[in-house]
């Protein structure tokens, strides 16, 4: 890999794995030209399933750093696309070693001390989540959180059975579905501004996390905001070309950190 190729690291949220991303890495980088995109799971989801996930934050940056420097990629700068807790954990990273970080995406995160609880996860859906986790087969819990997560109405067949066999091969288990949503809650420092770049992507459907909460968190820092009108909290997924677009738009700027807020 040359040297001047832009490493990309993305993060998961909420009890979701590398695997859901699909082929979102690929296409992103087709979109972004020079880029090298790996995908990196949190403790407890994806090839990491059998760990417990941790209760803090900080915890998750330790291990996602690690599998970083294993990747052999120890040293390199890193730009992150992270969506909702694993924007969480992207901060966390920004603040604790900001020398290593360049820029960031976050998509649909919320943070403790900017965005009230009520909104930073929507009340009916911890019910949705939790019940997803403790009634039910793992395919009927599958199709609870797309319901959940997606804003498009009917999925082919195929990316049902794509979902089920995830689950089936890297099990999330209950306790960590728990450990991950009280993780959320652990976020420190919330407010002060990161120092690199940072692009916030929001969905004006997200039945997950509010979306004012990205609008909030723009308001606070001053950072540039795009905002979708329909997709839900999976953005990537429910609309991938947008959201490269953001991204690419973005990166193209003169003024990559200026004030950027369009709907569609």
């Amino acid at each position: 890999m040359n040297q001047n190729t832009e490493v990309w690291v993305f993060l998961r949220g909420l009890v979701r794995e590398s695997g859901h991303w699909g082929d979102f890495l690929q296409q992103f980088e087709k979109a972004i030209p020079g880029t090298k995109a790996i995908a990196i799971d949190l403790p407890g989801a994806g090839k990491r399933f059998s760990e417990k996930s941790p209760w803090k934050l900080s915890d998750y940056v330790r291990s996602v750093r690690a599998d970083f420097e294993q990747l052999g990629f120890k040293g390199r700068p890193v730009h992150l696309f992270a969506l909702s807790l694993g924007g969480m954990v992207a901060l966390e990273w920004m603040r604790l070693y900001p020398a290593e970080i360049q820029r960031a995406v976050l998509v649909n995160t919320s943070l403790k001390g900017v965005n009230p609880f009520f909104r930073r996860l929507s009340p009916g859906a911890y019910w949705t989540v939790l019940r997803a986790f403790f009634d039910g087969s793992a395919h009927a819990r599958e199709q609870r959180i797309l319901r959940l997560t997606s804003a498009v109405d009917e999925w082919p067949k195929e990316e049902l059975d794509r979902r089920d066999r995830l689950q089936a091969d890297h099990p999330v288990t209950k306790s960590n579905a728990v450990r991950q949503i009280l993780a959320a809650t652990s976020t420190t420092e919330a407010g002060v501004r990161p120092v690199q770049p940072v692009l916030l992507l929001n969905s004006l459907g997200d039945r997950l996390v509010h979306p004012d909460c990205s609008r909030q968190i723009a308001e606070r820092w001053k950072a540039p905001l795009r905002r979708h009108a329909w997709a839900g909290h999976d953005l990537p997924l429910d609309d991938p070309q947008w959201t490269l677009d953001a991204v690419a738009q973005w990166l193209s700027s003169s003024n990559p950190d200026g004030k950027l807020e369009k709907t569609k």
